[in-house]
């Protein structure tokens, strides 16, 4: 059995793949950590974001009139990682932006998701 995928689809599968990886980060005492507090890693975040429409400026949903639609963000630490969302209007259908920030090192890992 022969299965054929265009260019177009596996790229999708390789950024889906890509997407579901999971960040890993070192663990630190709570005097060491670099971010401590969710306002700092929604902060880091909202920078990367500029970061990533700077390189990829054809992703719209990393410009700062997409990001702002979801105003408030909120960031949540699950273990040693942050993971920052931001609120979804009222039957929003589409893509939005979650990013995990290491509390460590400050690293970052961003993805979208659709809703």
């Amino acid at each position: 059995m022969v299965i054929r995928m265009d260019a177009k689809k596996i790229t999708g599968l390789i950024f889906l793949l890509m997407t579901q990886a999971a960040i890993s980060c070192p663990l630190q005492s709570d005097d060491a950590a670099v971010v401590n507090t969710a306002d700092s890693a929604v902060a880091i975040a909202k920078k990367s974001w500029g970061s990533v429409h700077d390189k990829a400026g054809w992703n719209s949903i990393y410009e700062k009139v997409s990001t702002d639609k979801f105003e408030p963000y909120t960031a949540t630490l699950e273990g040693e990682v942050w993971i920052v969302r931001g609120t979804i209007p009222e039957g929003f259908h589409g893509e939005t932006l979650e990013t995990s920030v290491c509390r460590s090192d400050g690293s970052v890992f961003v993805k979208s998701v659709l809703k």
